[in-house]
């Protein structure tokens, strides 16, 4: 089961890969455009991860878990300091 879950993982990480020469042949939007569909692209250059690009959808999420966490932090230690 943990293989099947490390090889469907390595496929997606493979499916997010772009490689910066799309953008200089002008194909941004079609780029932009399965960001919007996949939620998630993985820019490369000279084979190493440059940026990601995320819909503000999934951007806005990540942001609220990274909230959530913090607050979840600071809920502990207020408990365990008081």
């Amino acid at each position: 089961m943990r293989v099947m879950l490390d090889v469907i993982a390595l496929s997606n990480t493979l499916d997010a890969l772009v490689p910066i020469t799309r953008f200089y042949r002008g194909e941004a939007n079609k780029i932009f455009d399965e960001v919007r569909k996949s939620g998630c692209k993985i820019v490369v250059k000279n084979n190493i991860p440059t940026c990601v690009l995320l819909t503000p959808e999934k951007y806005q999420a990540m942001i609220s878990m990274i909230e959530d966490q913090c607050l979840l932090a600071l809920a502990k230690e207020r408990e365990l300091s008081g």
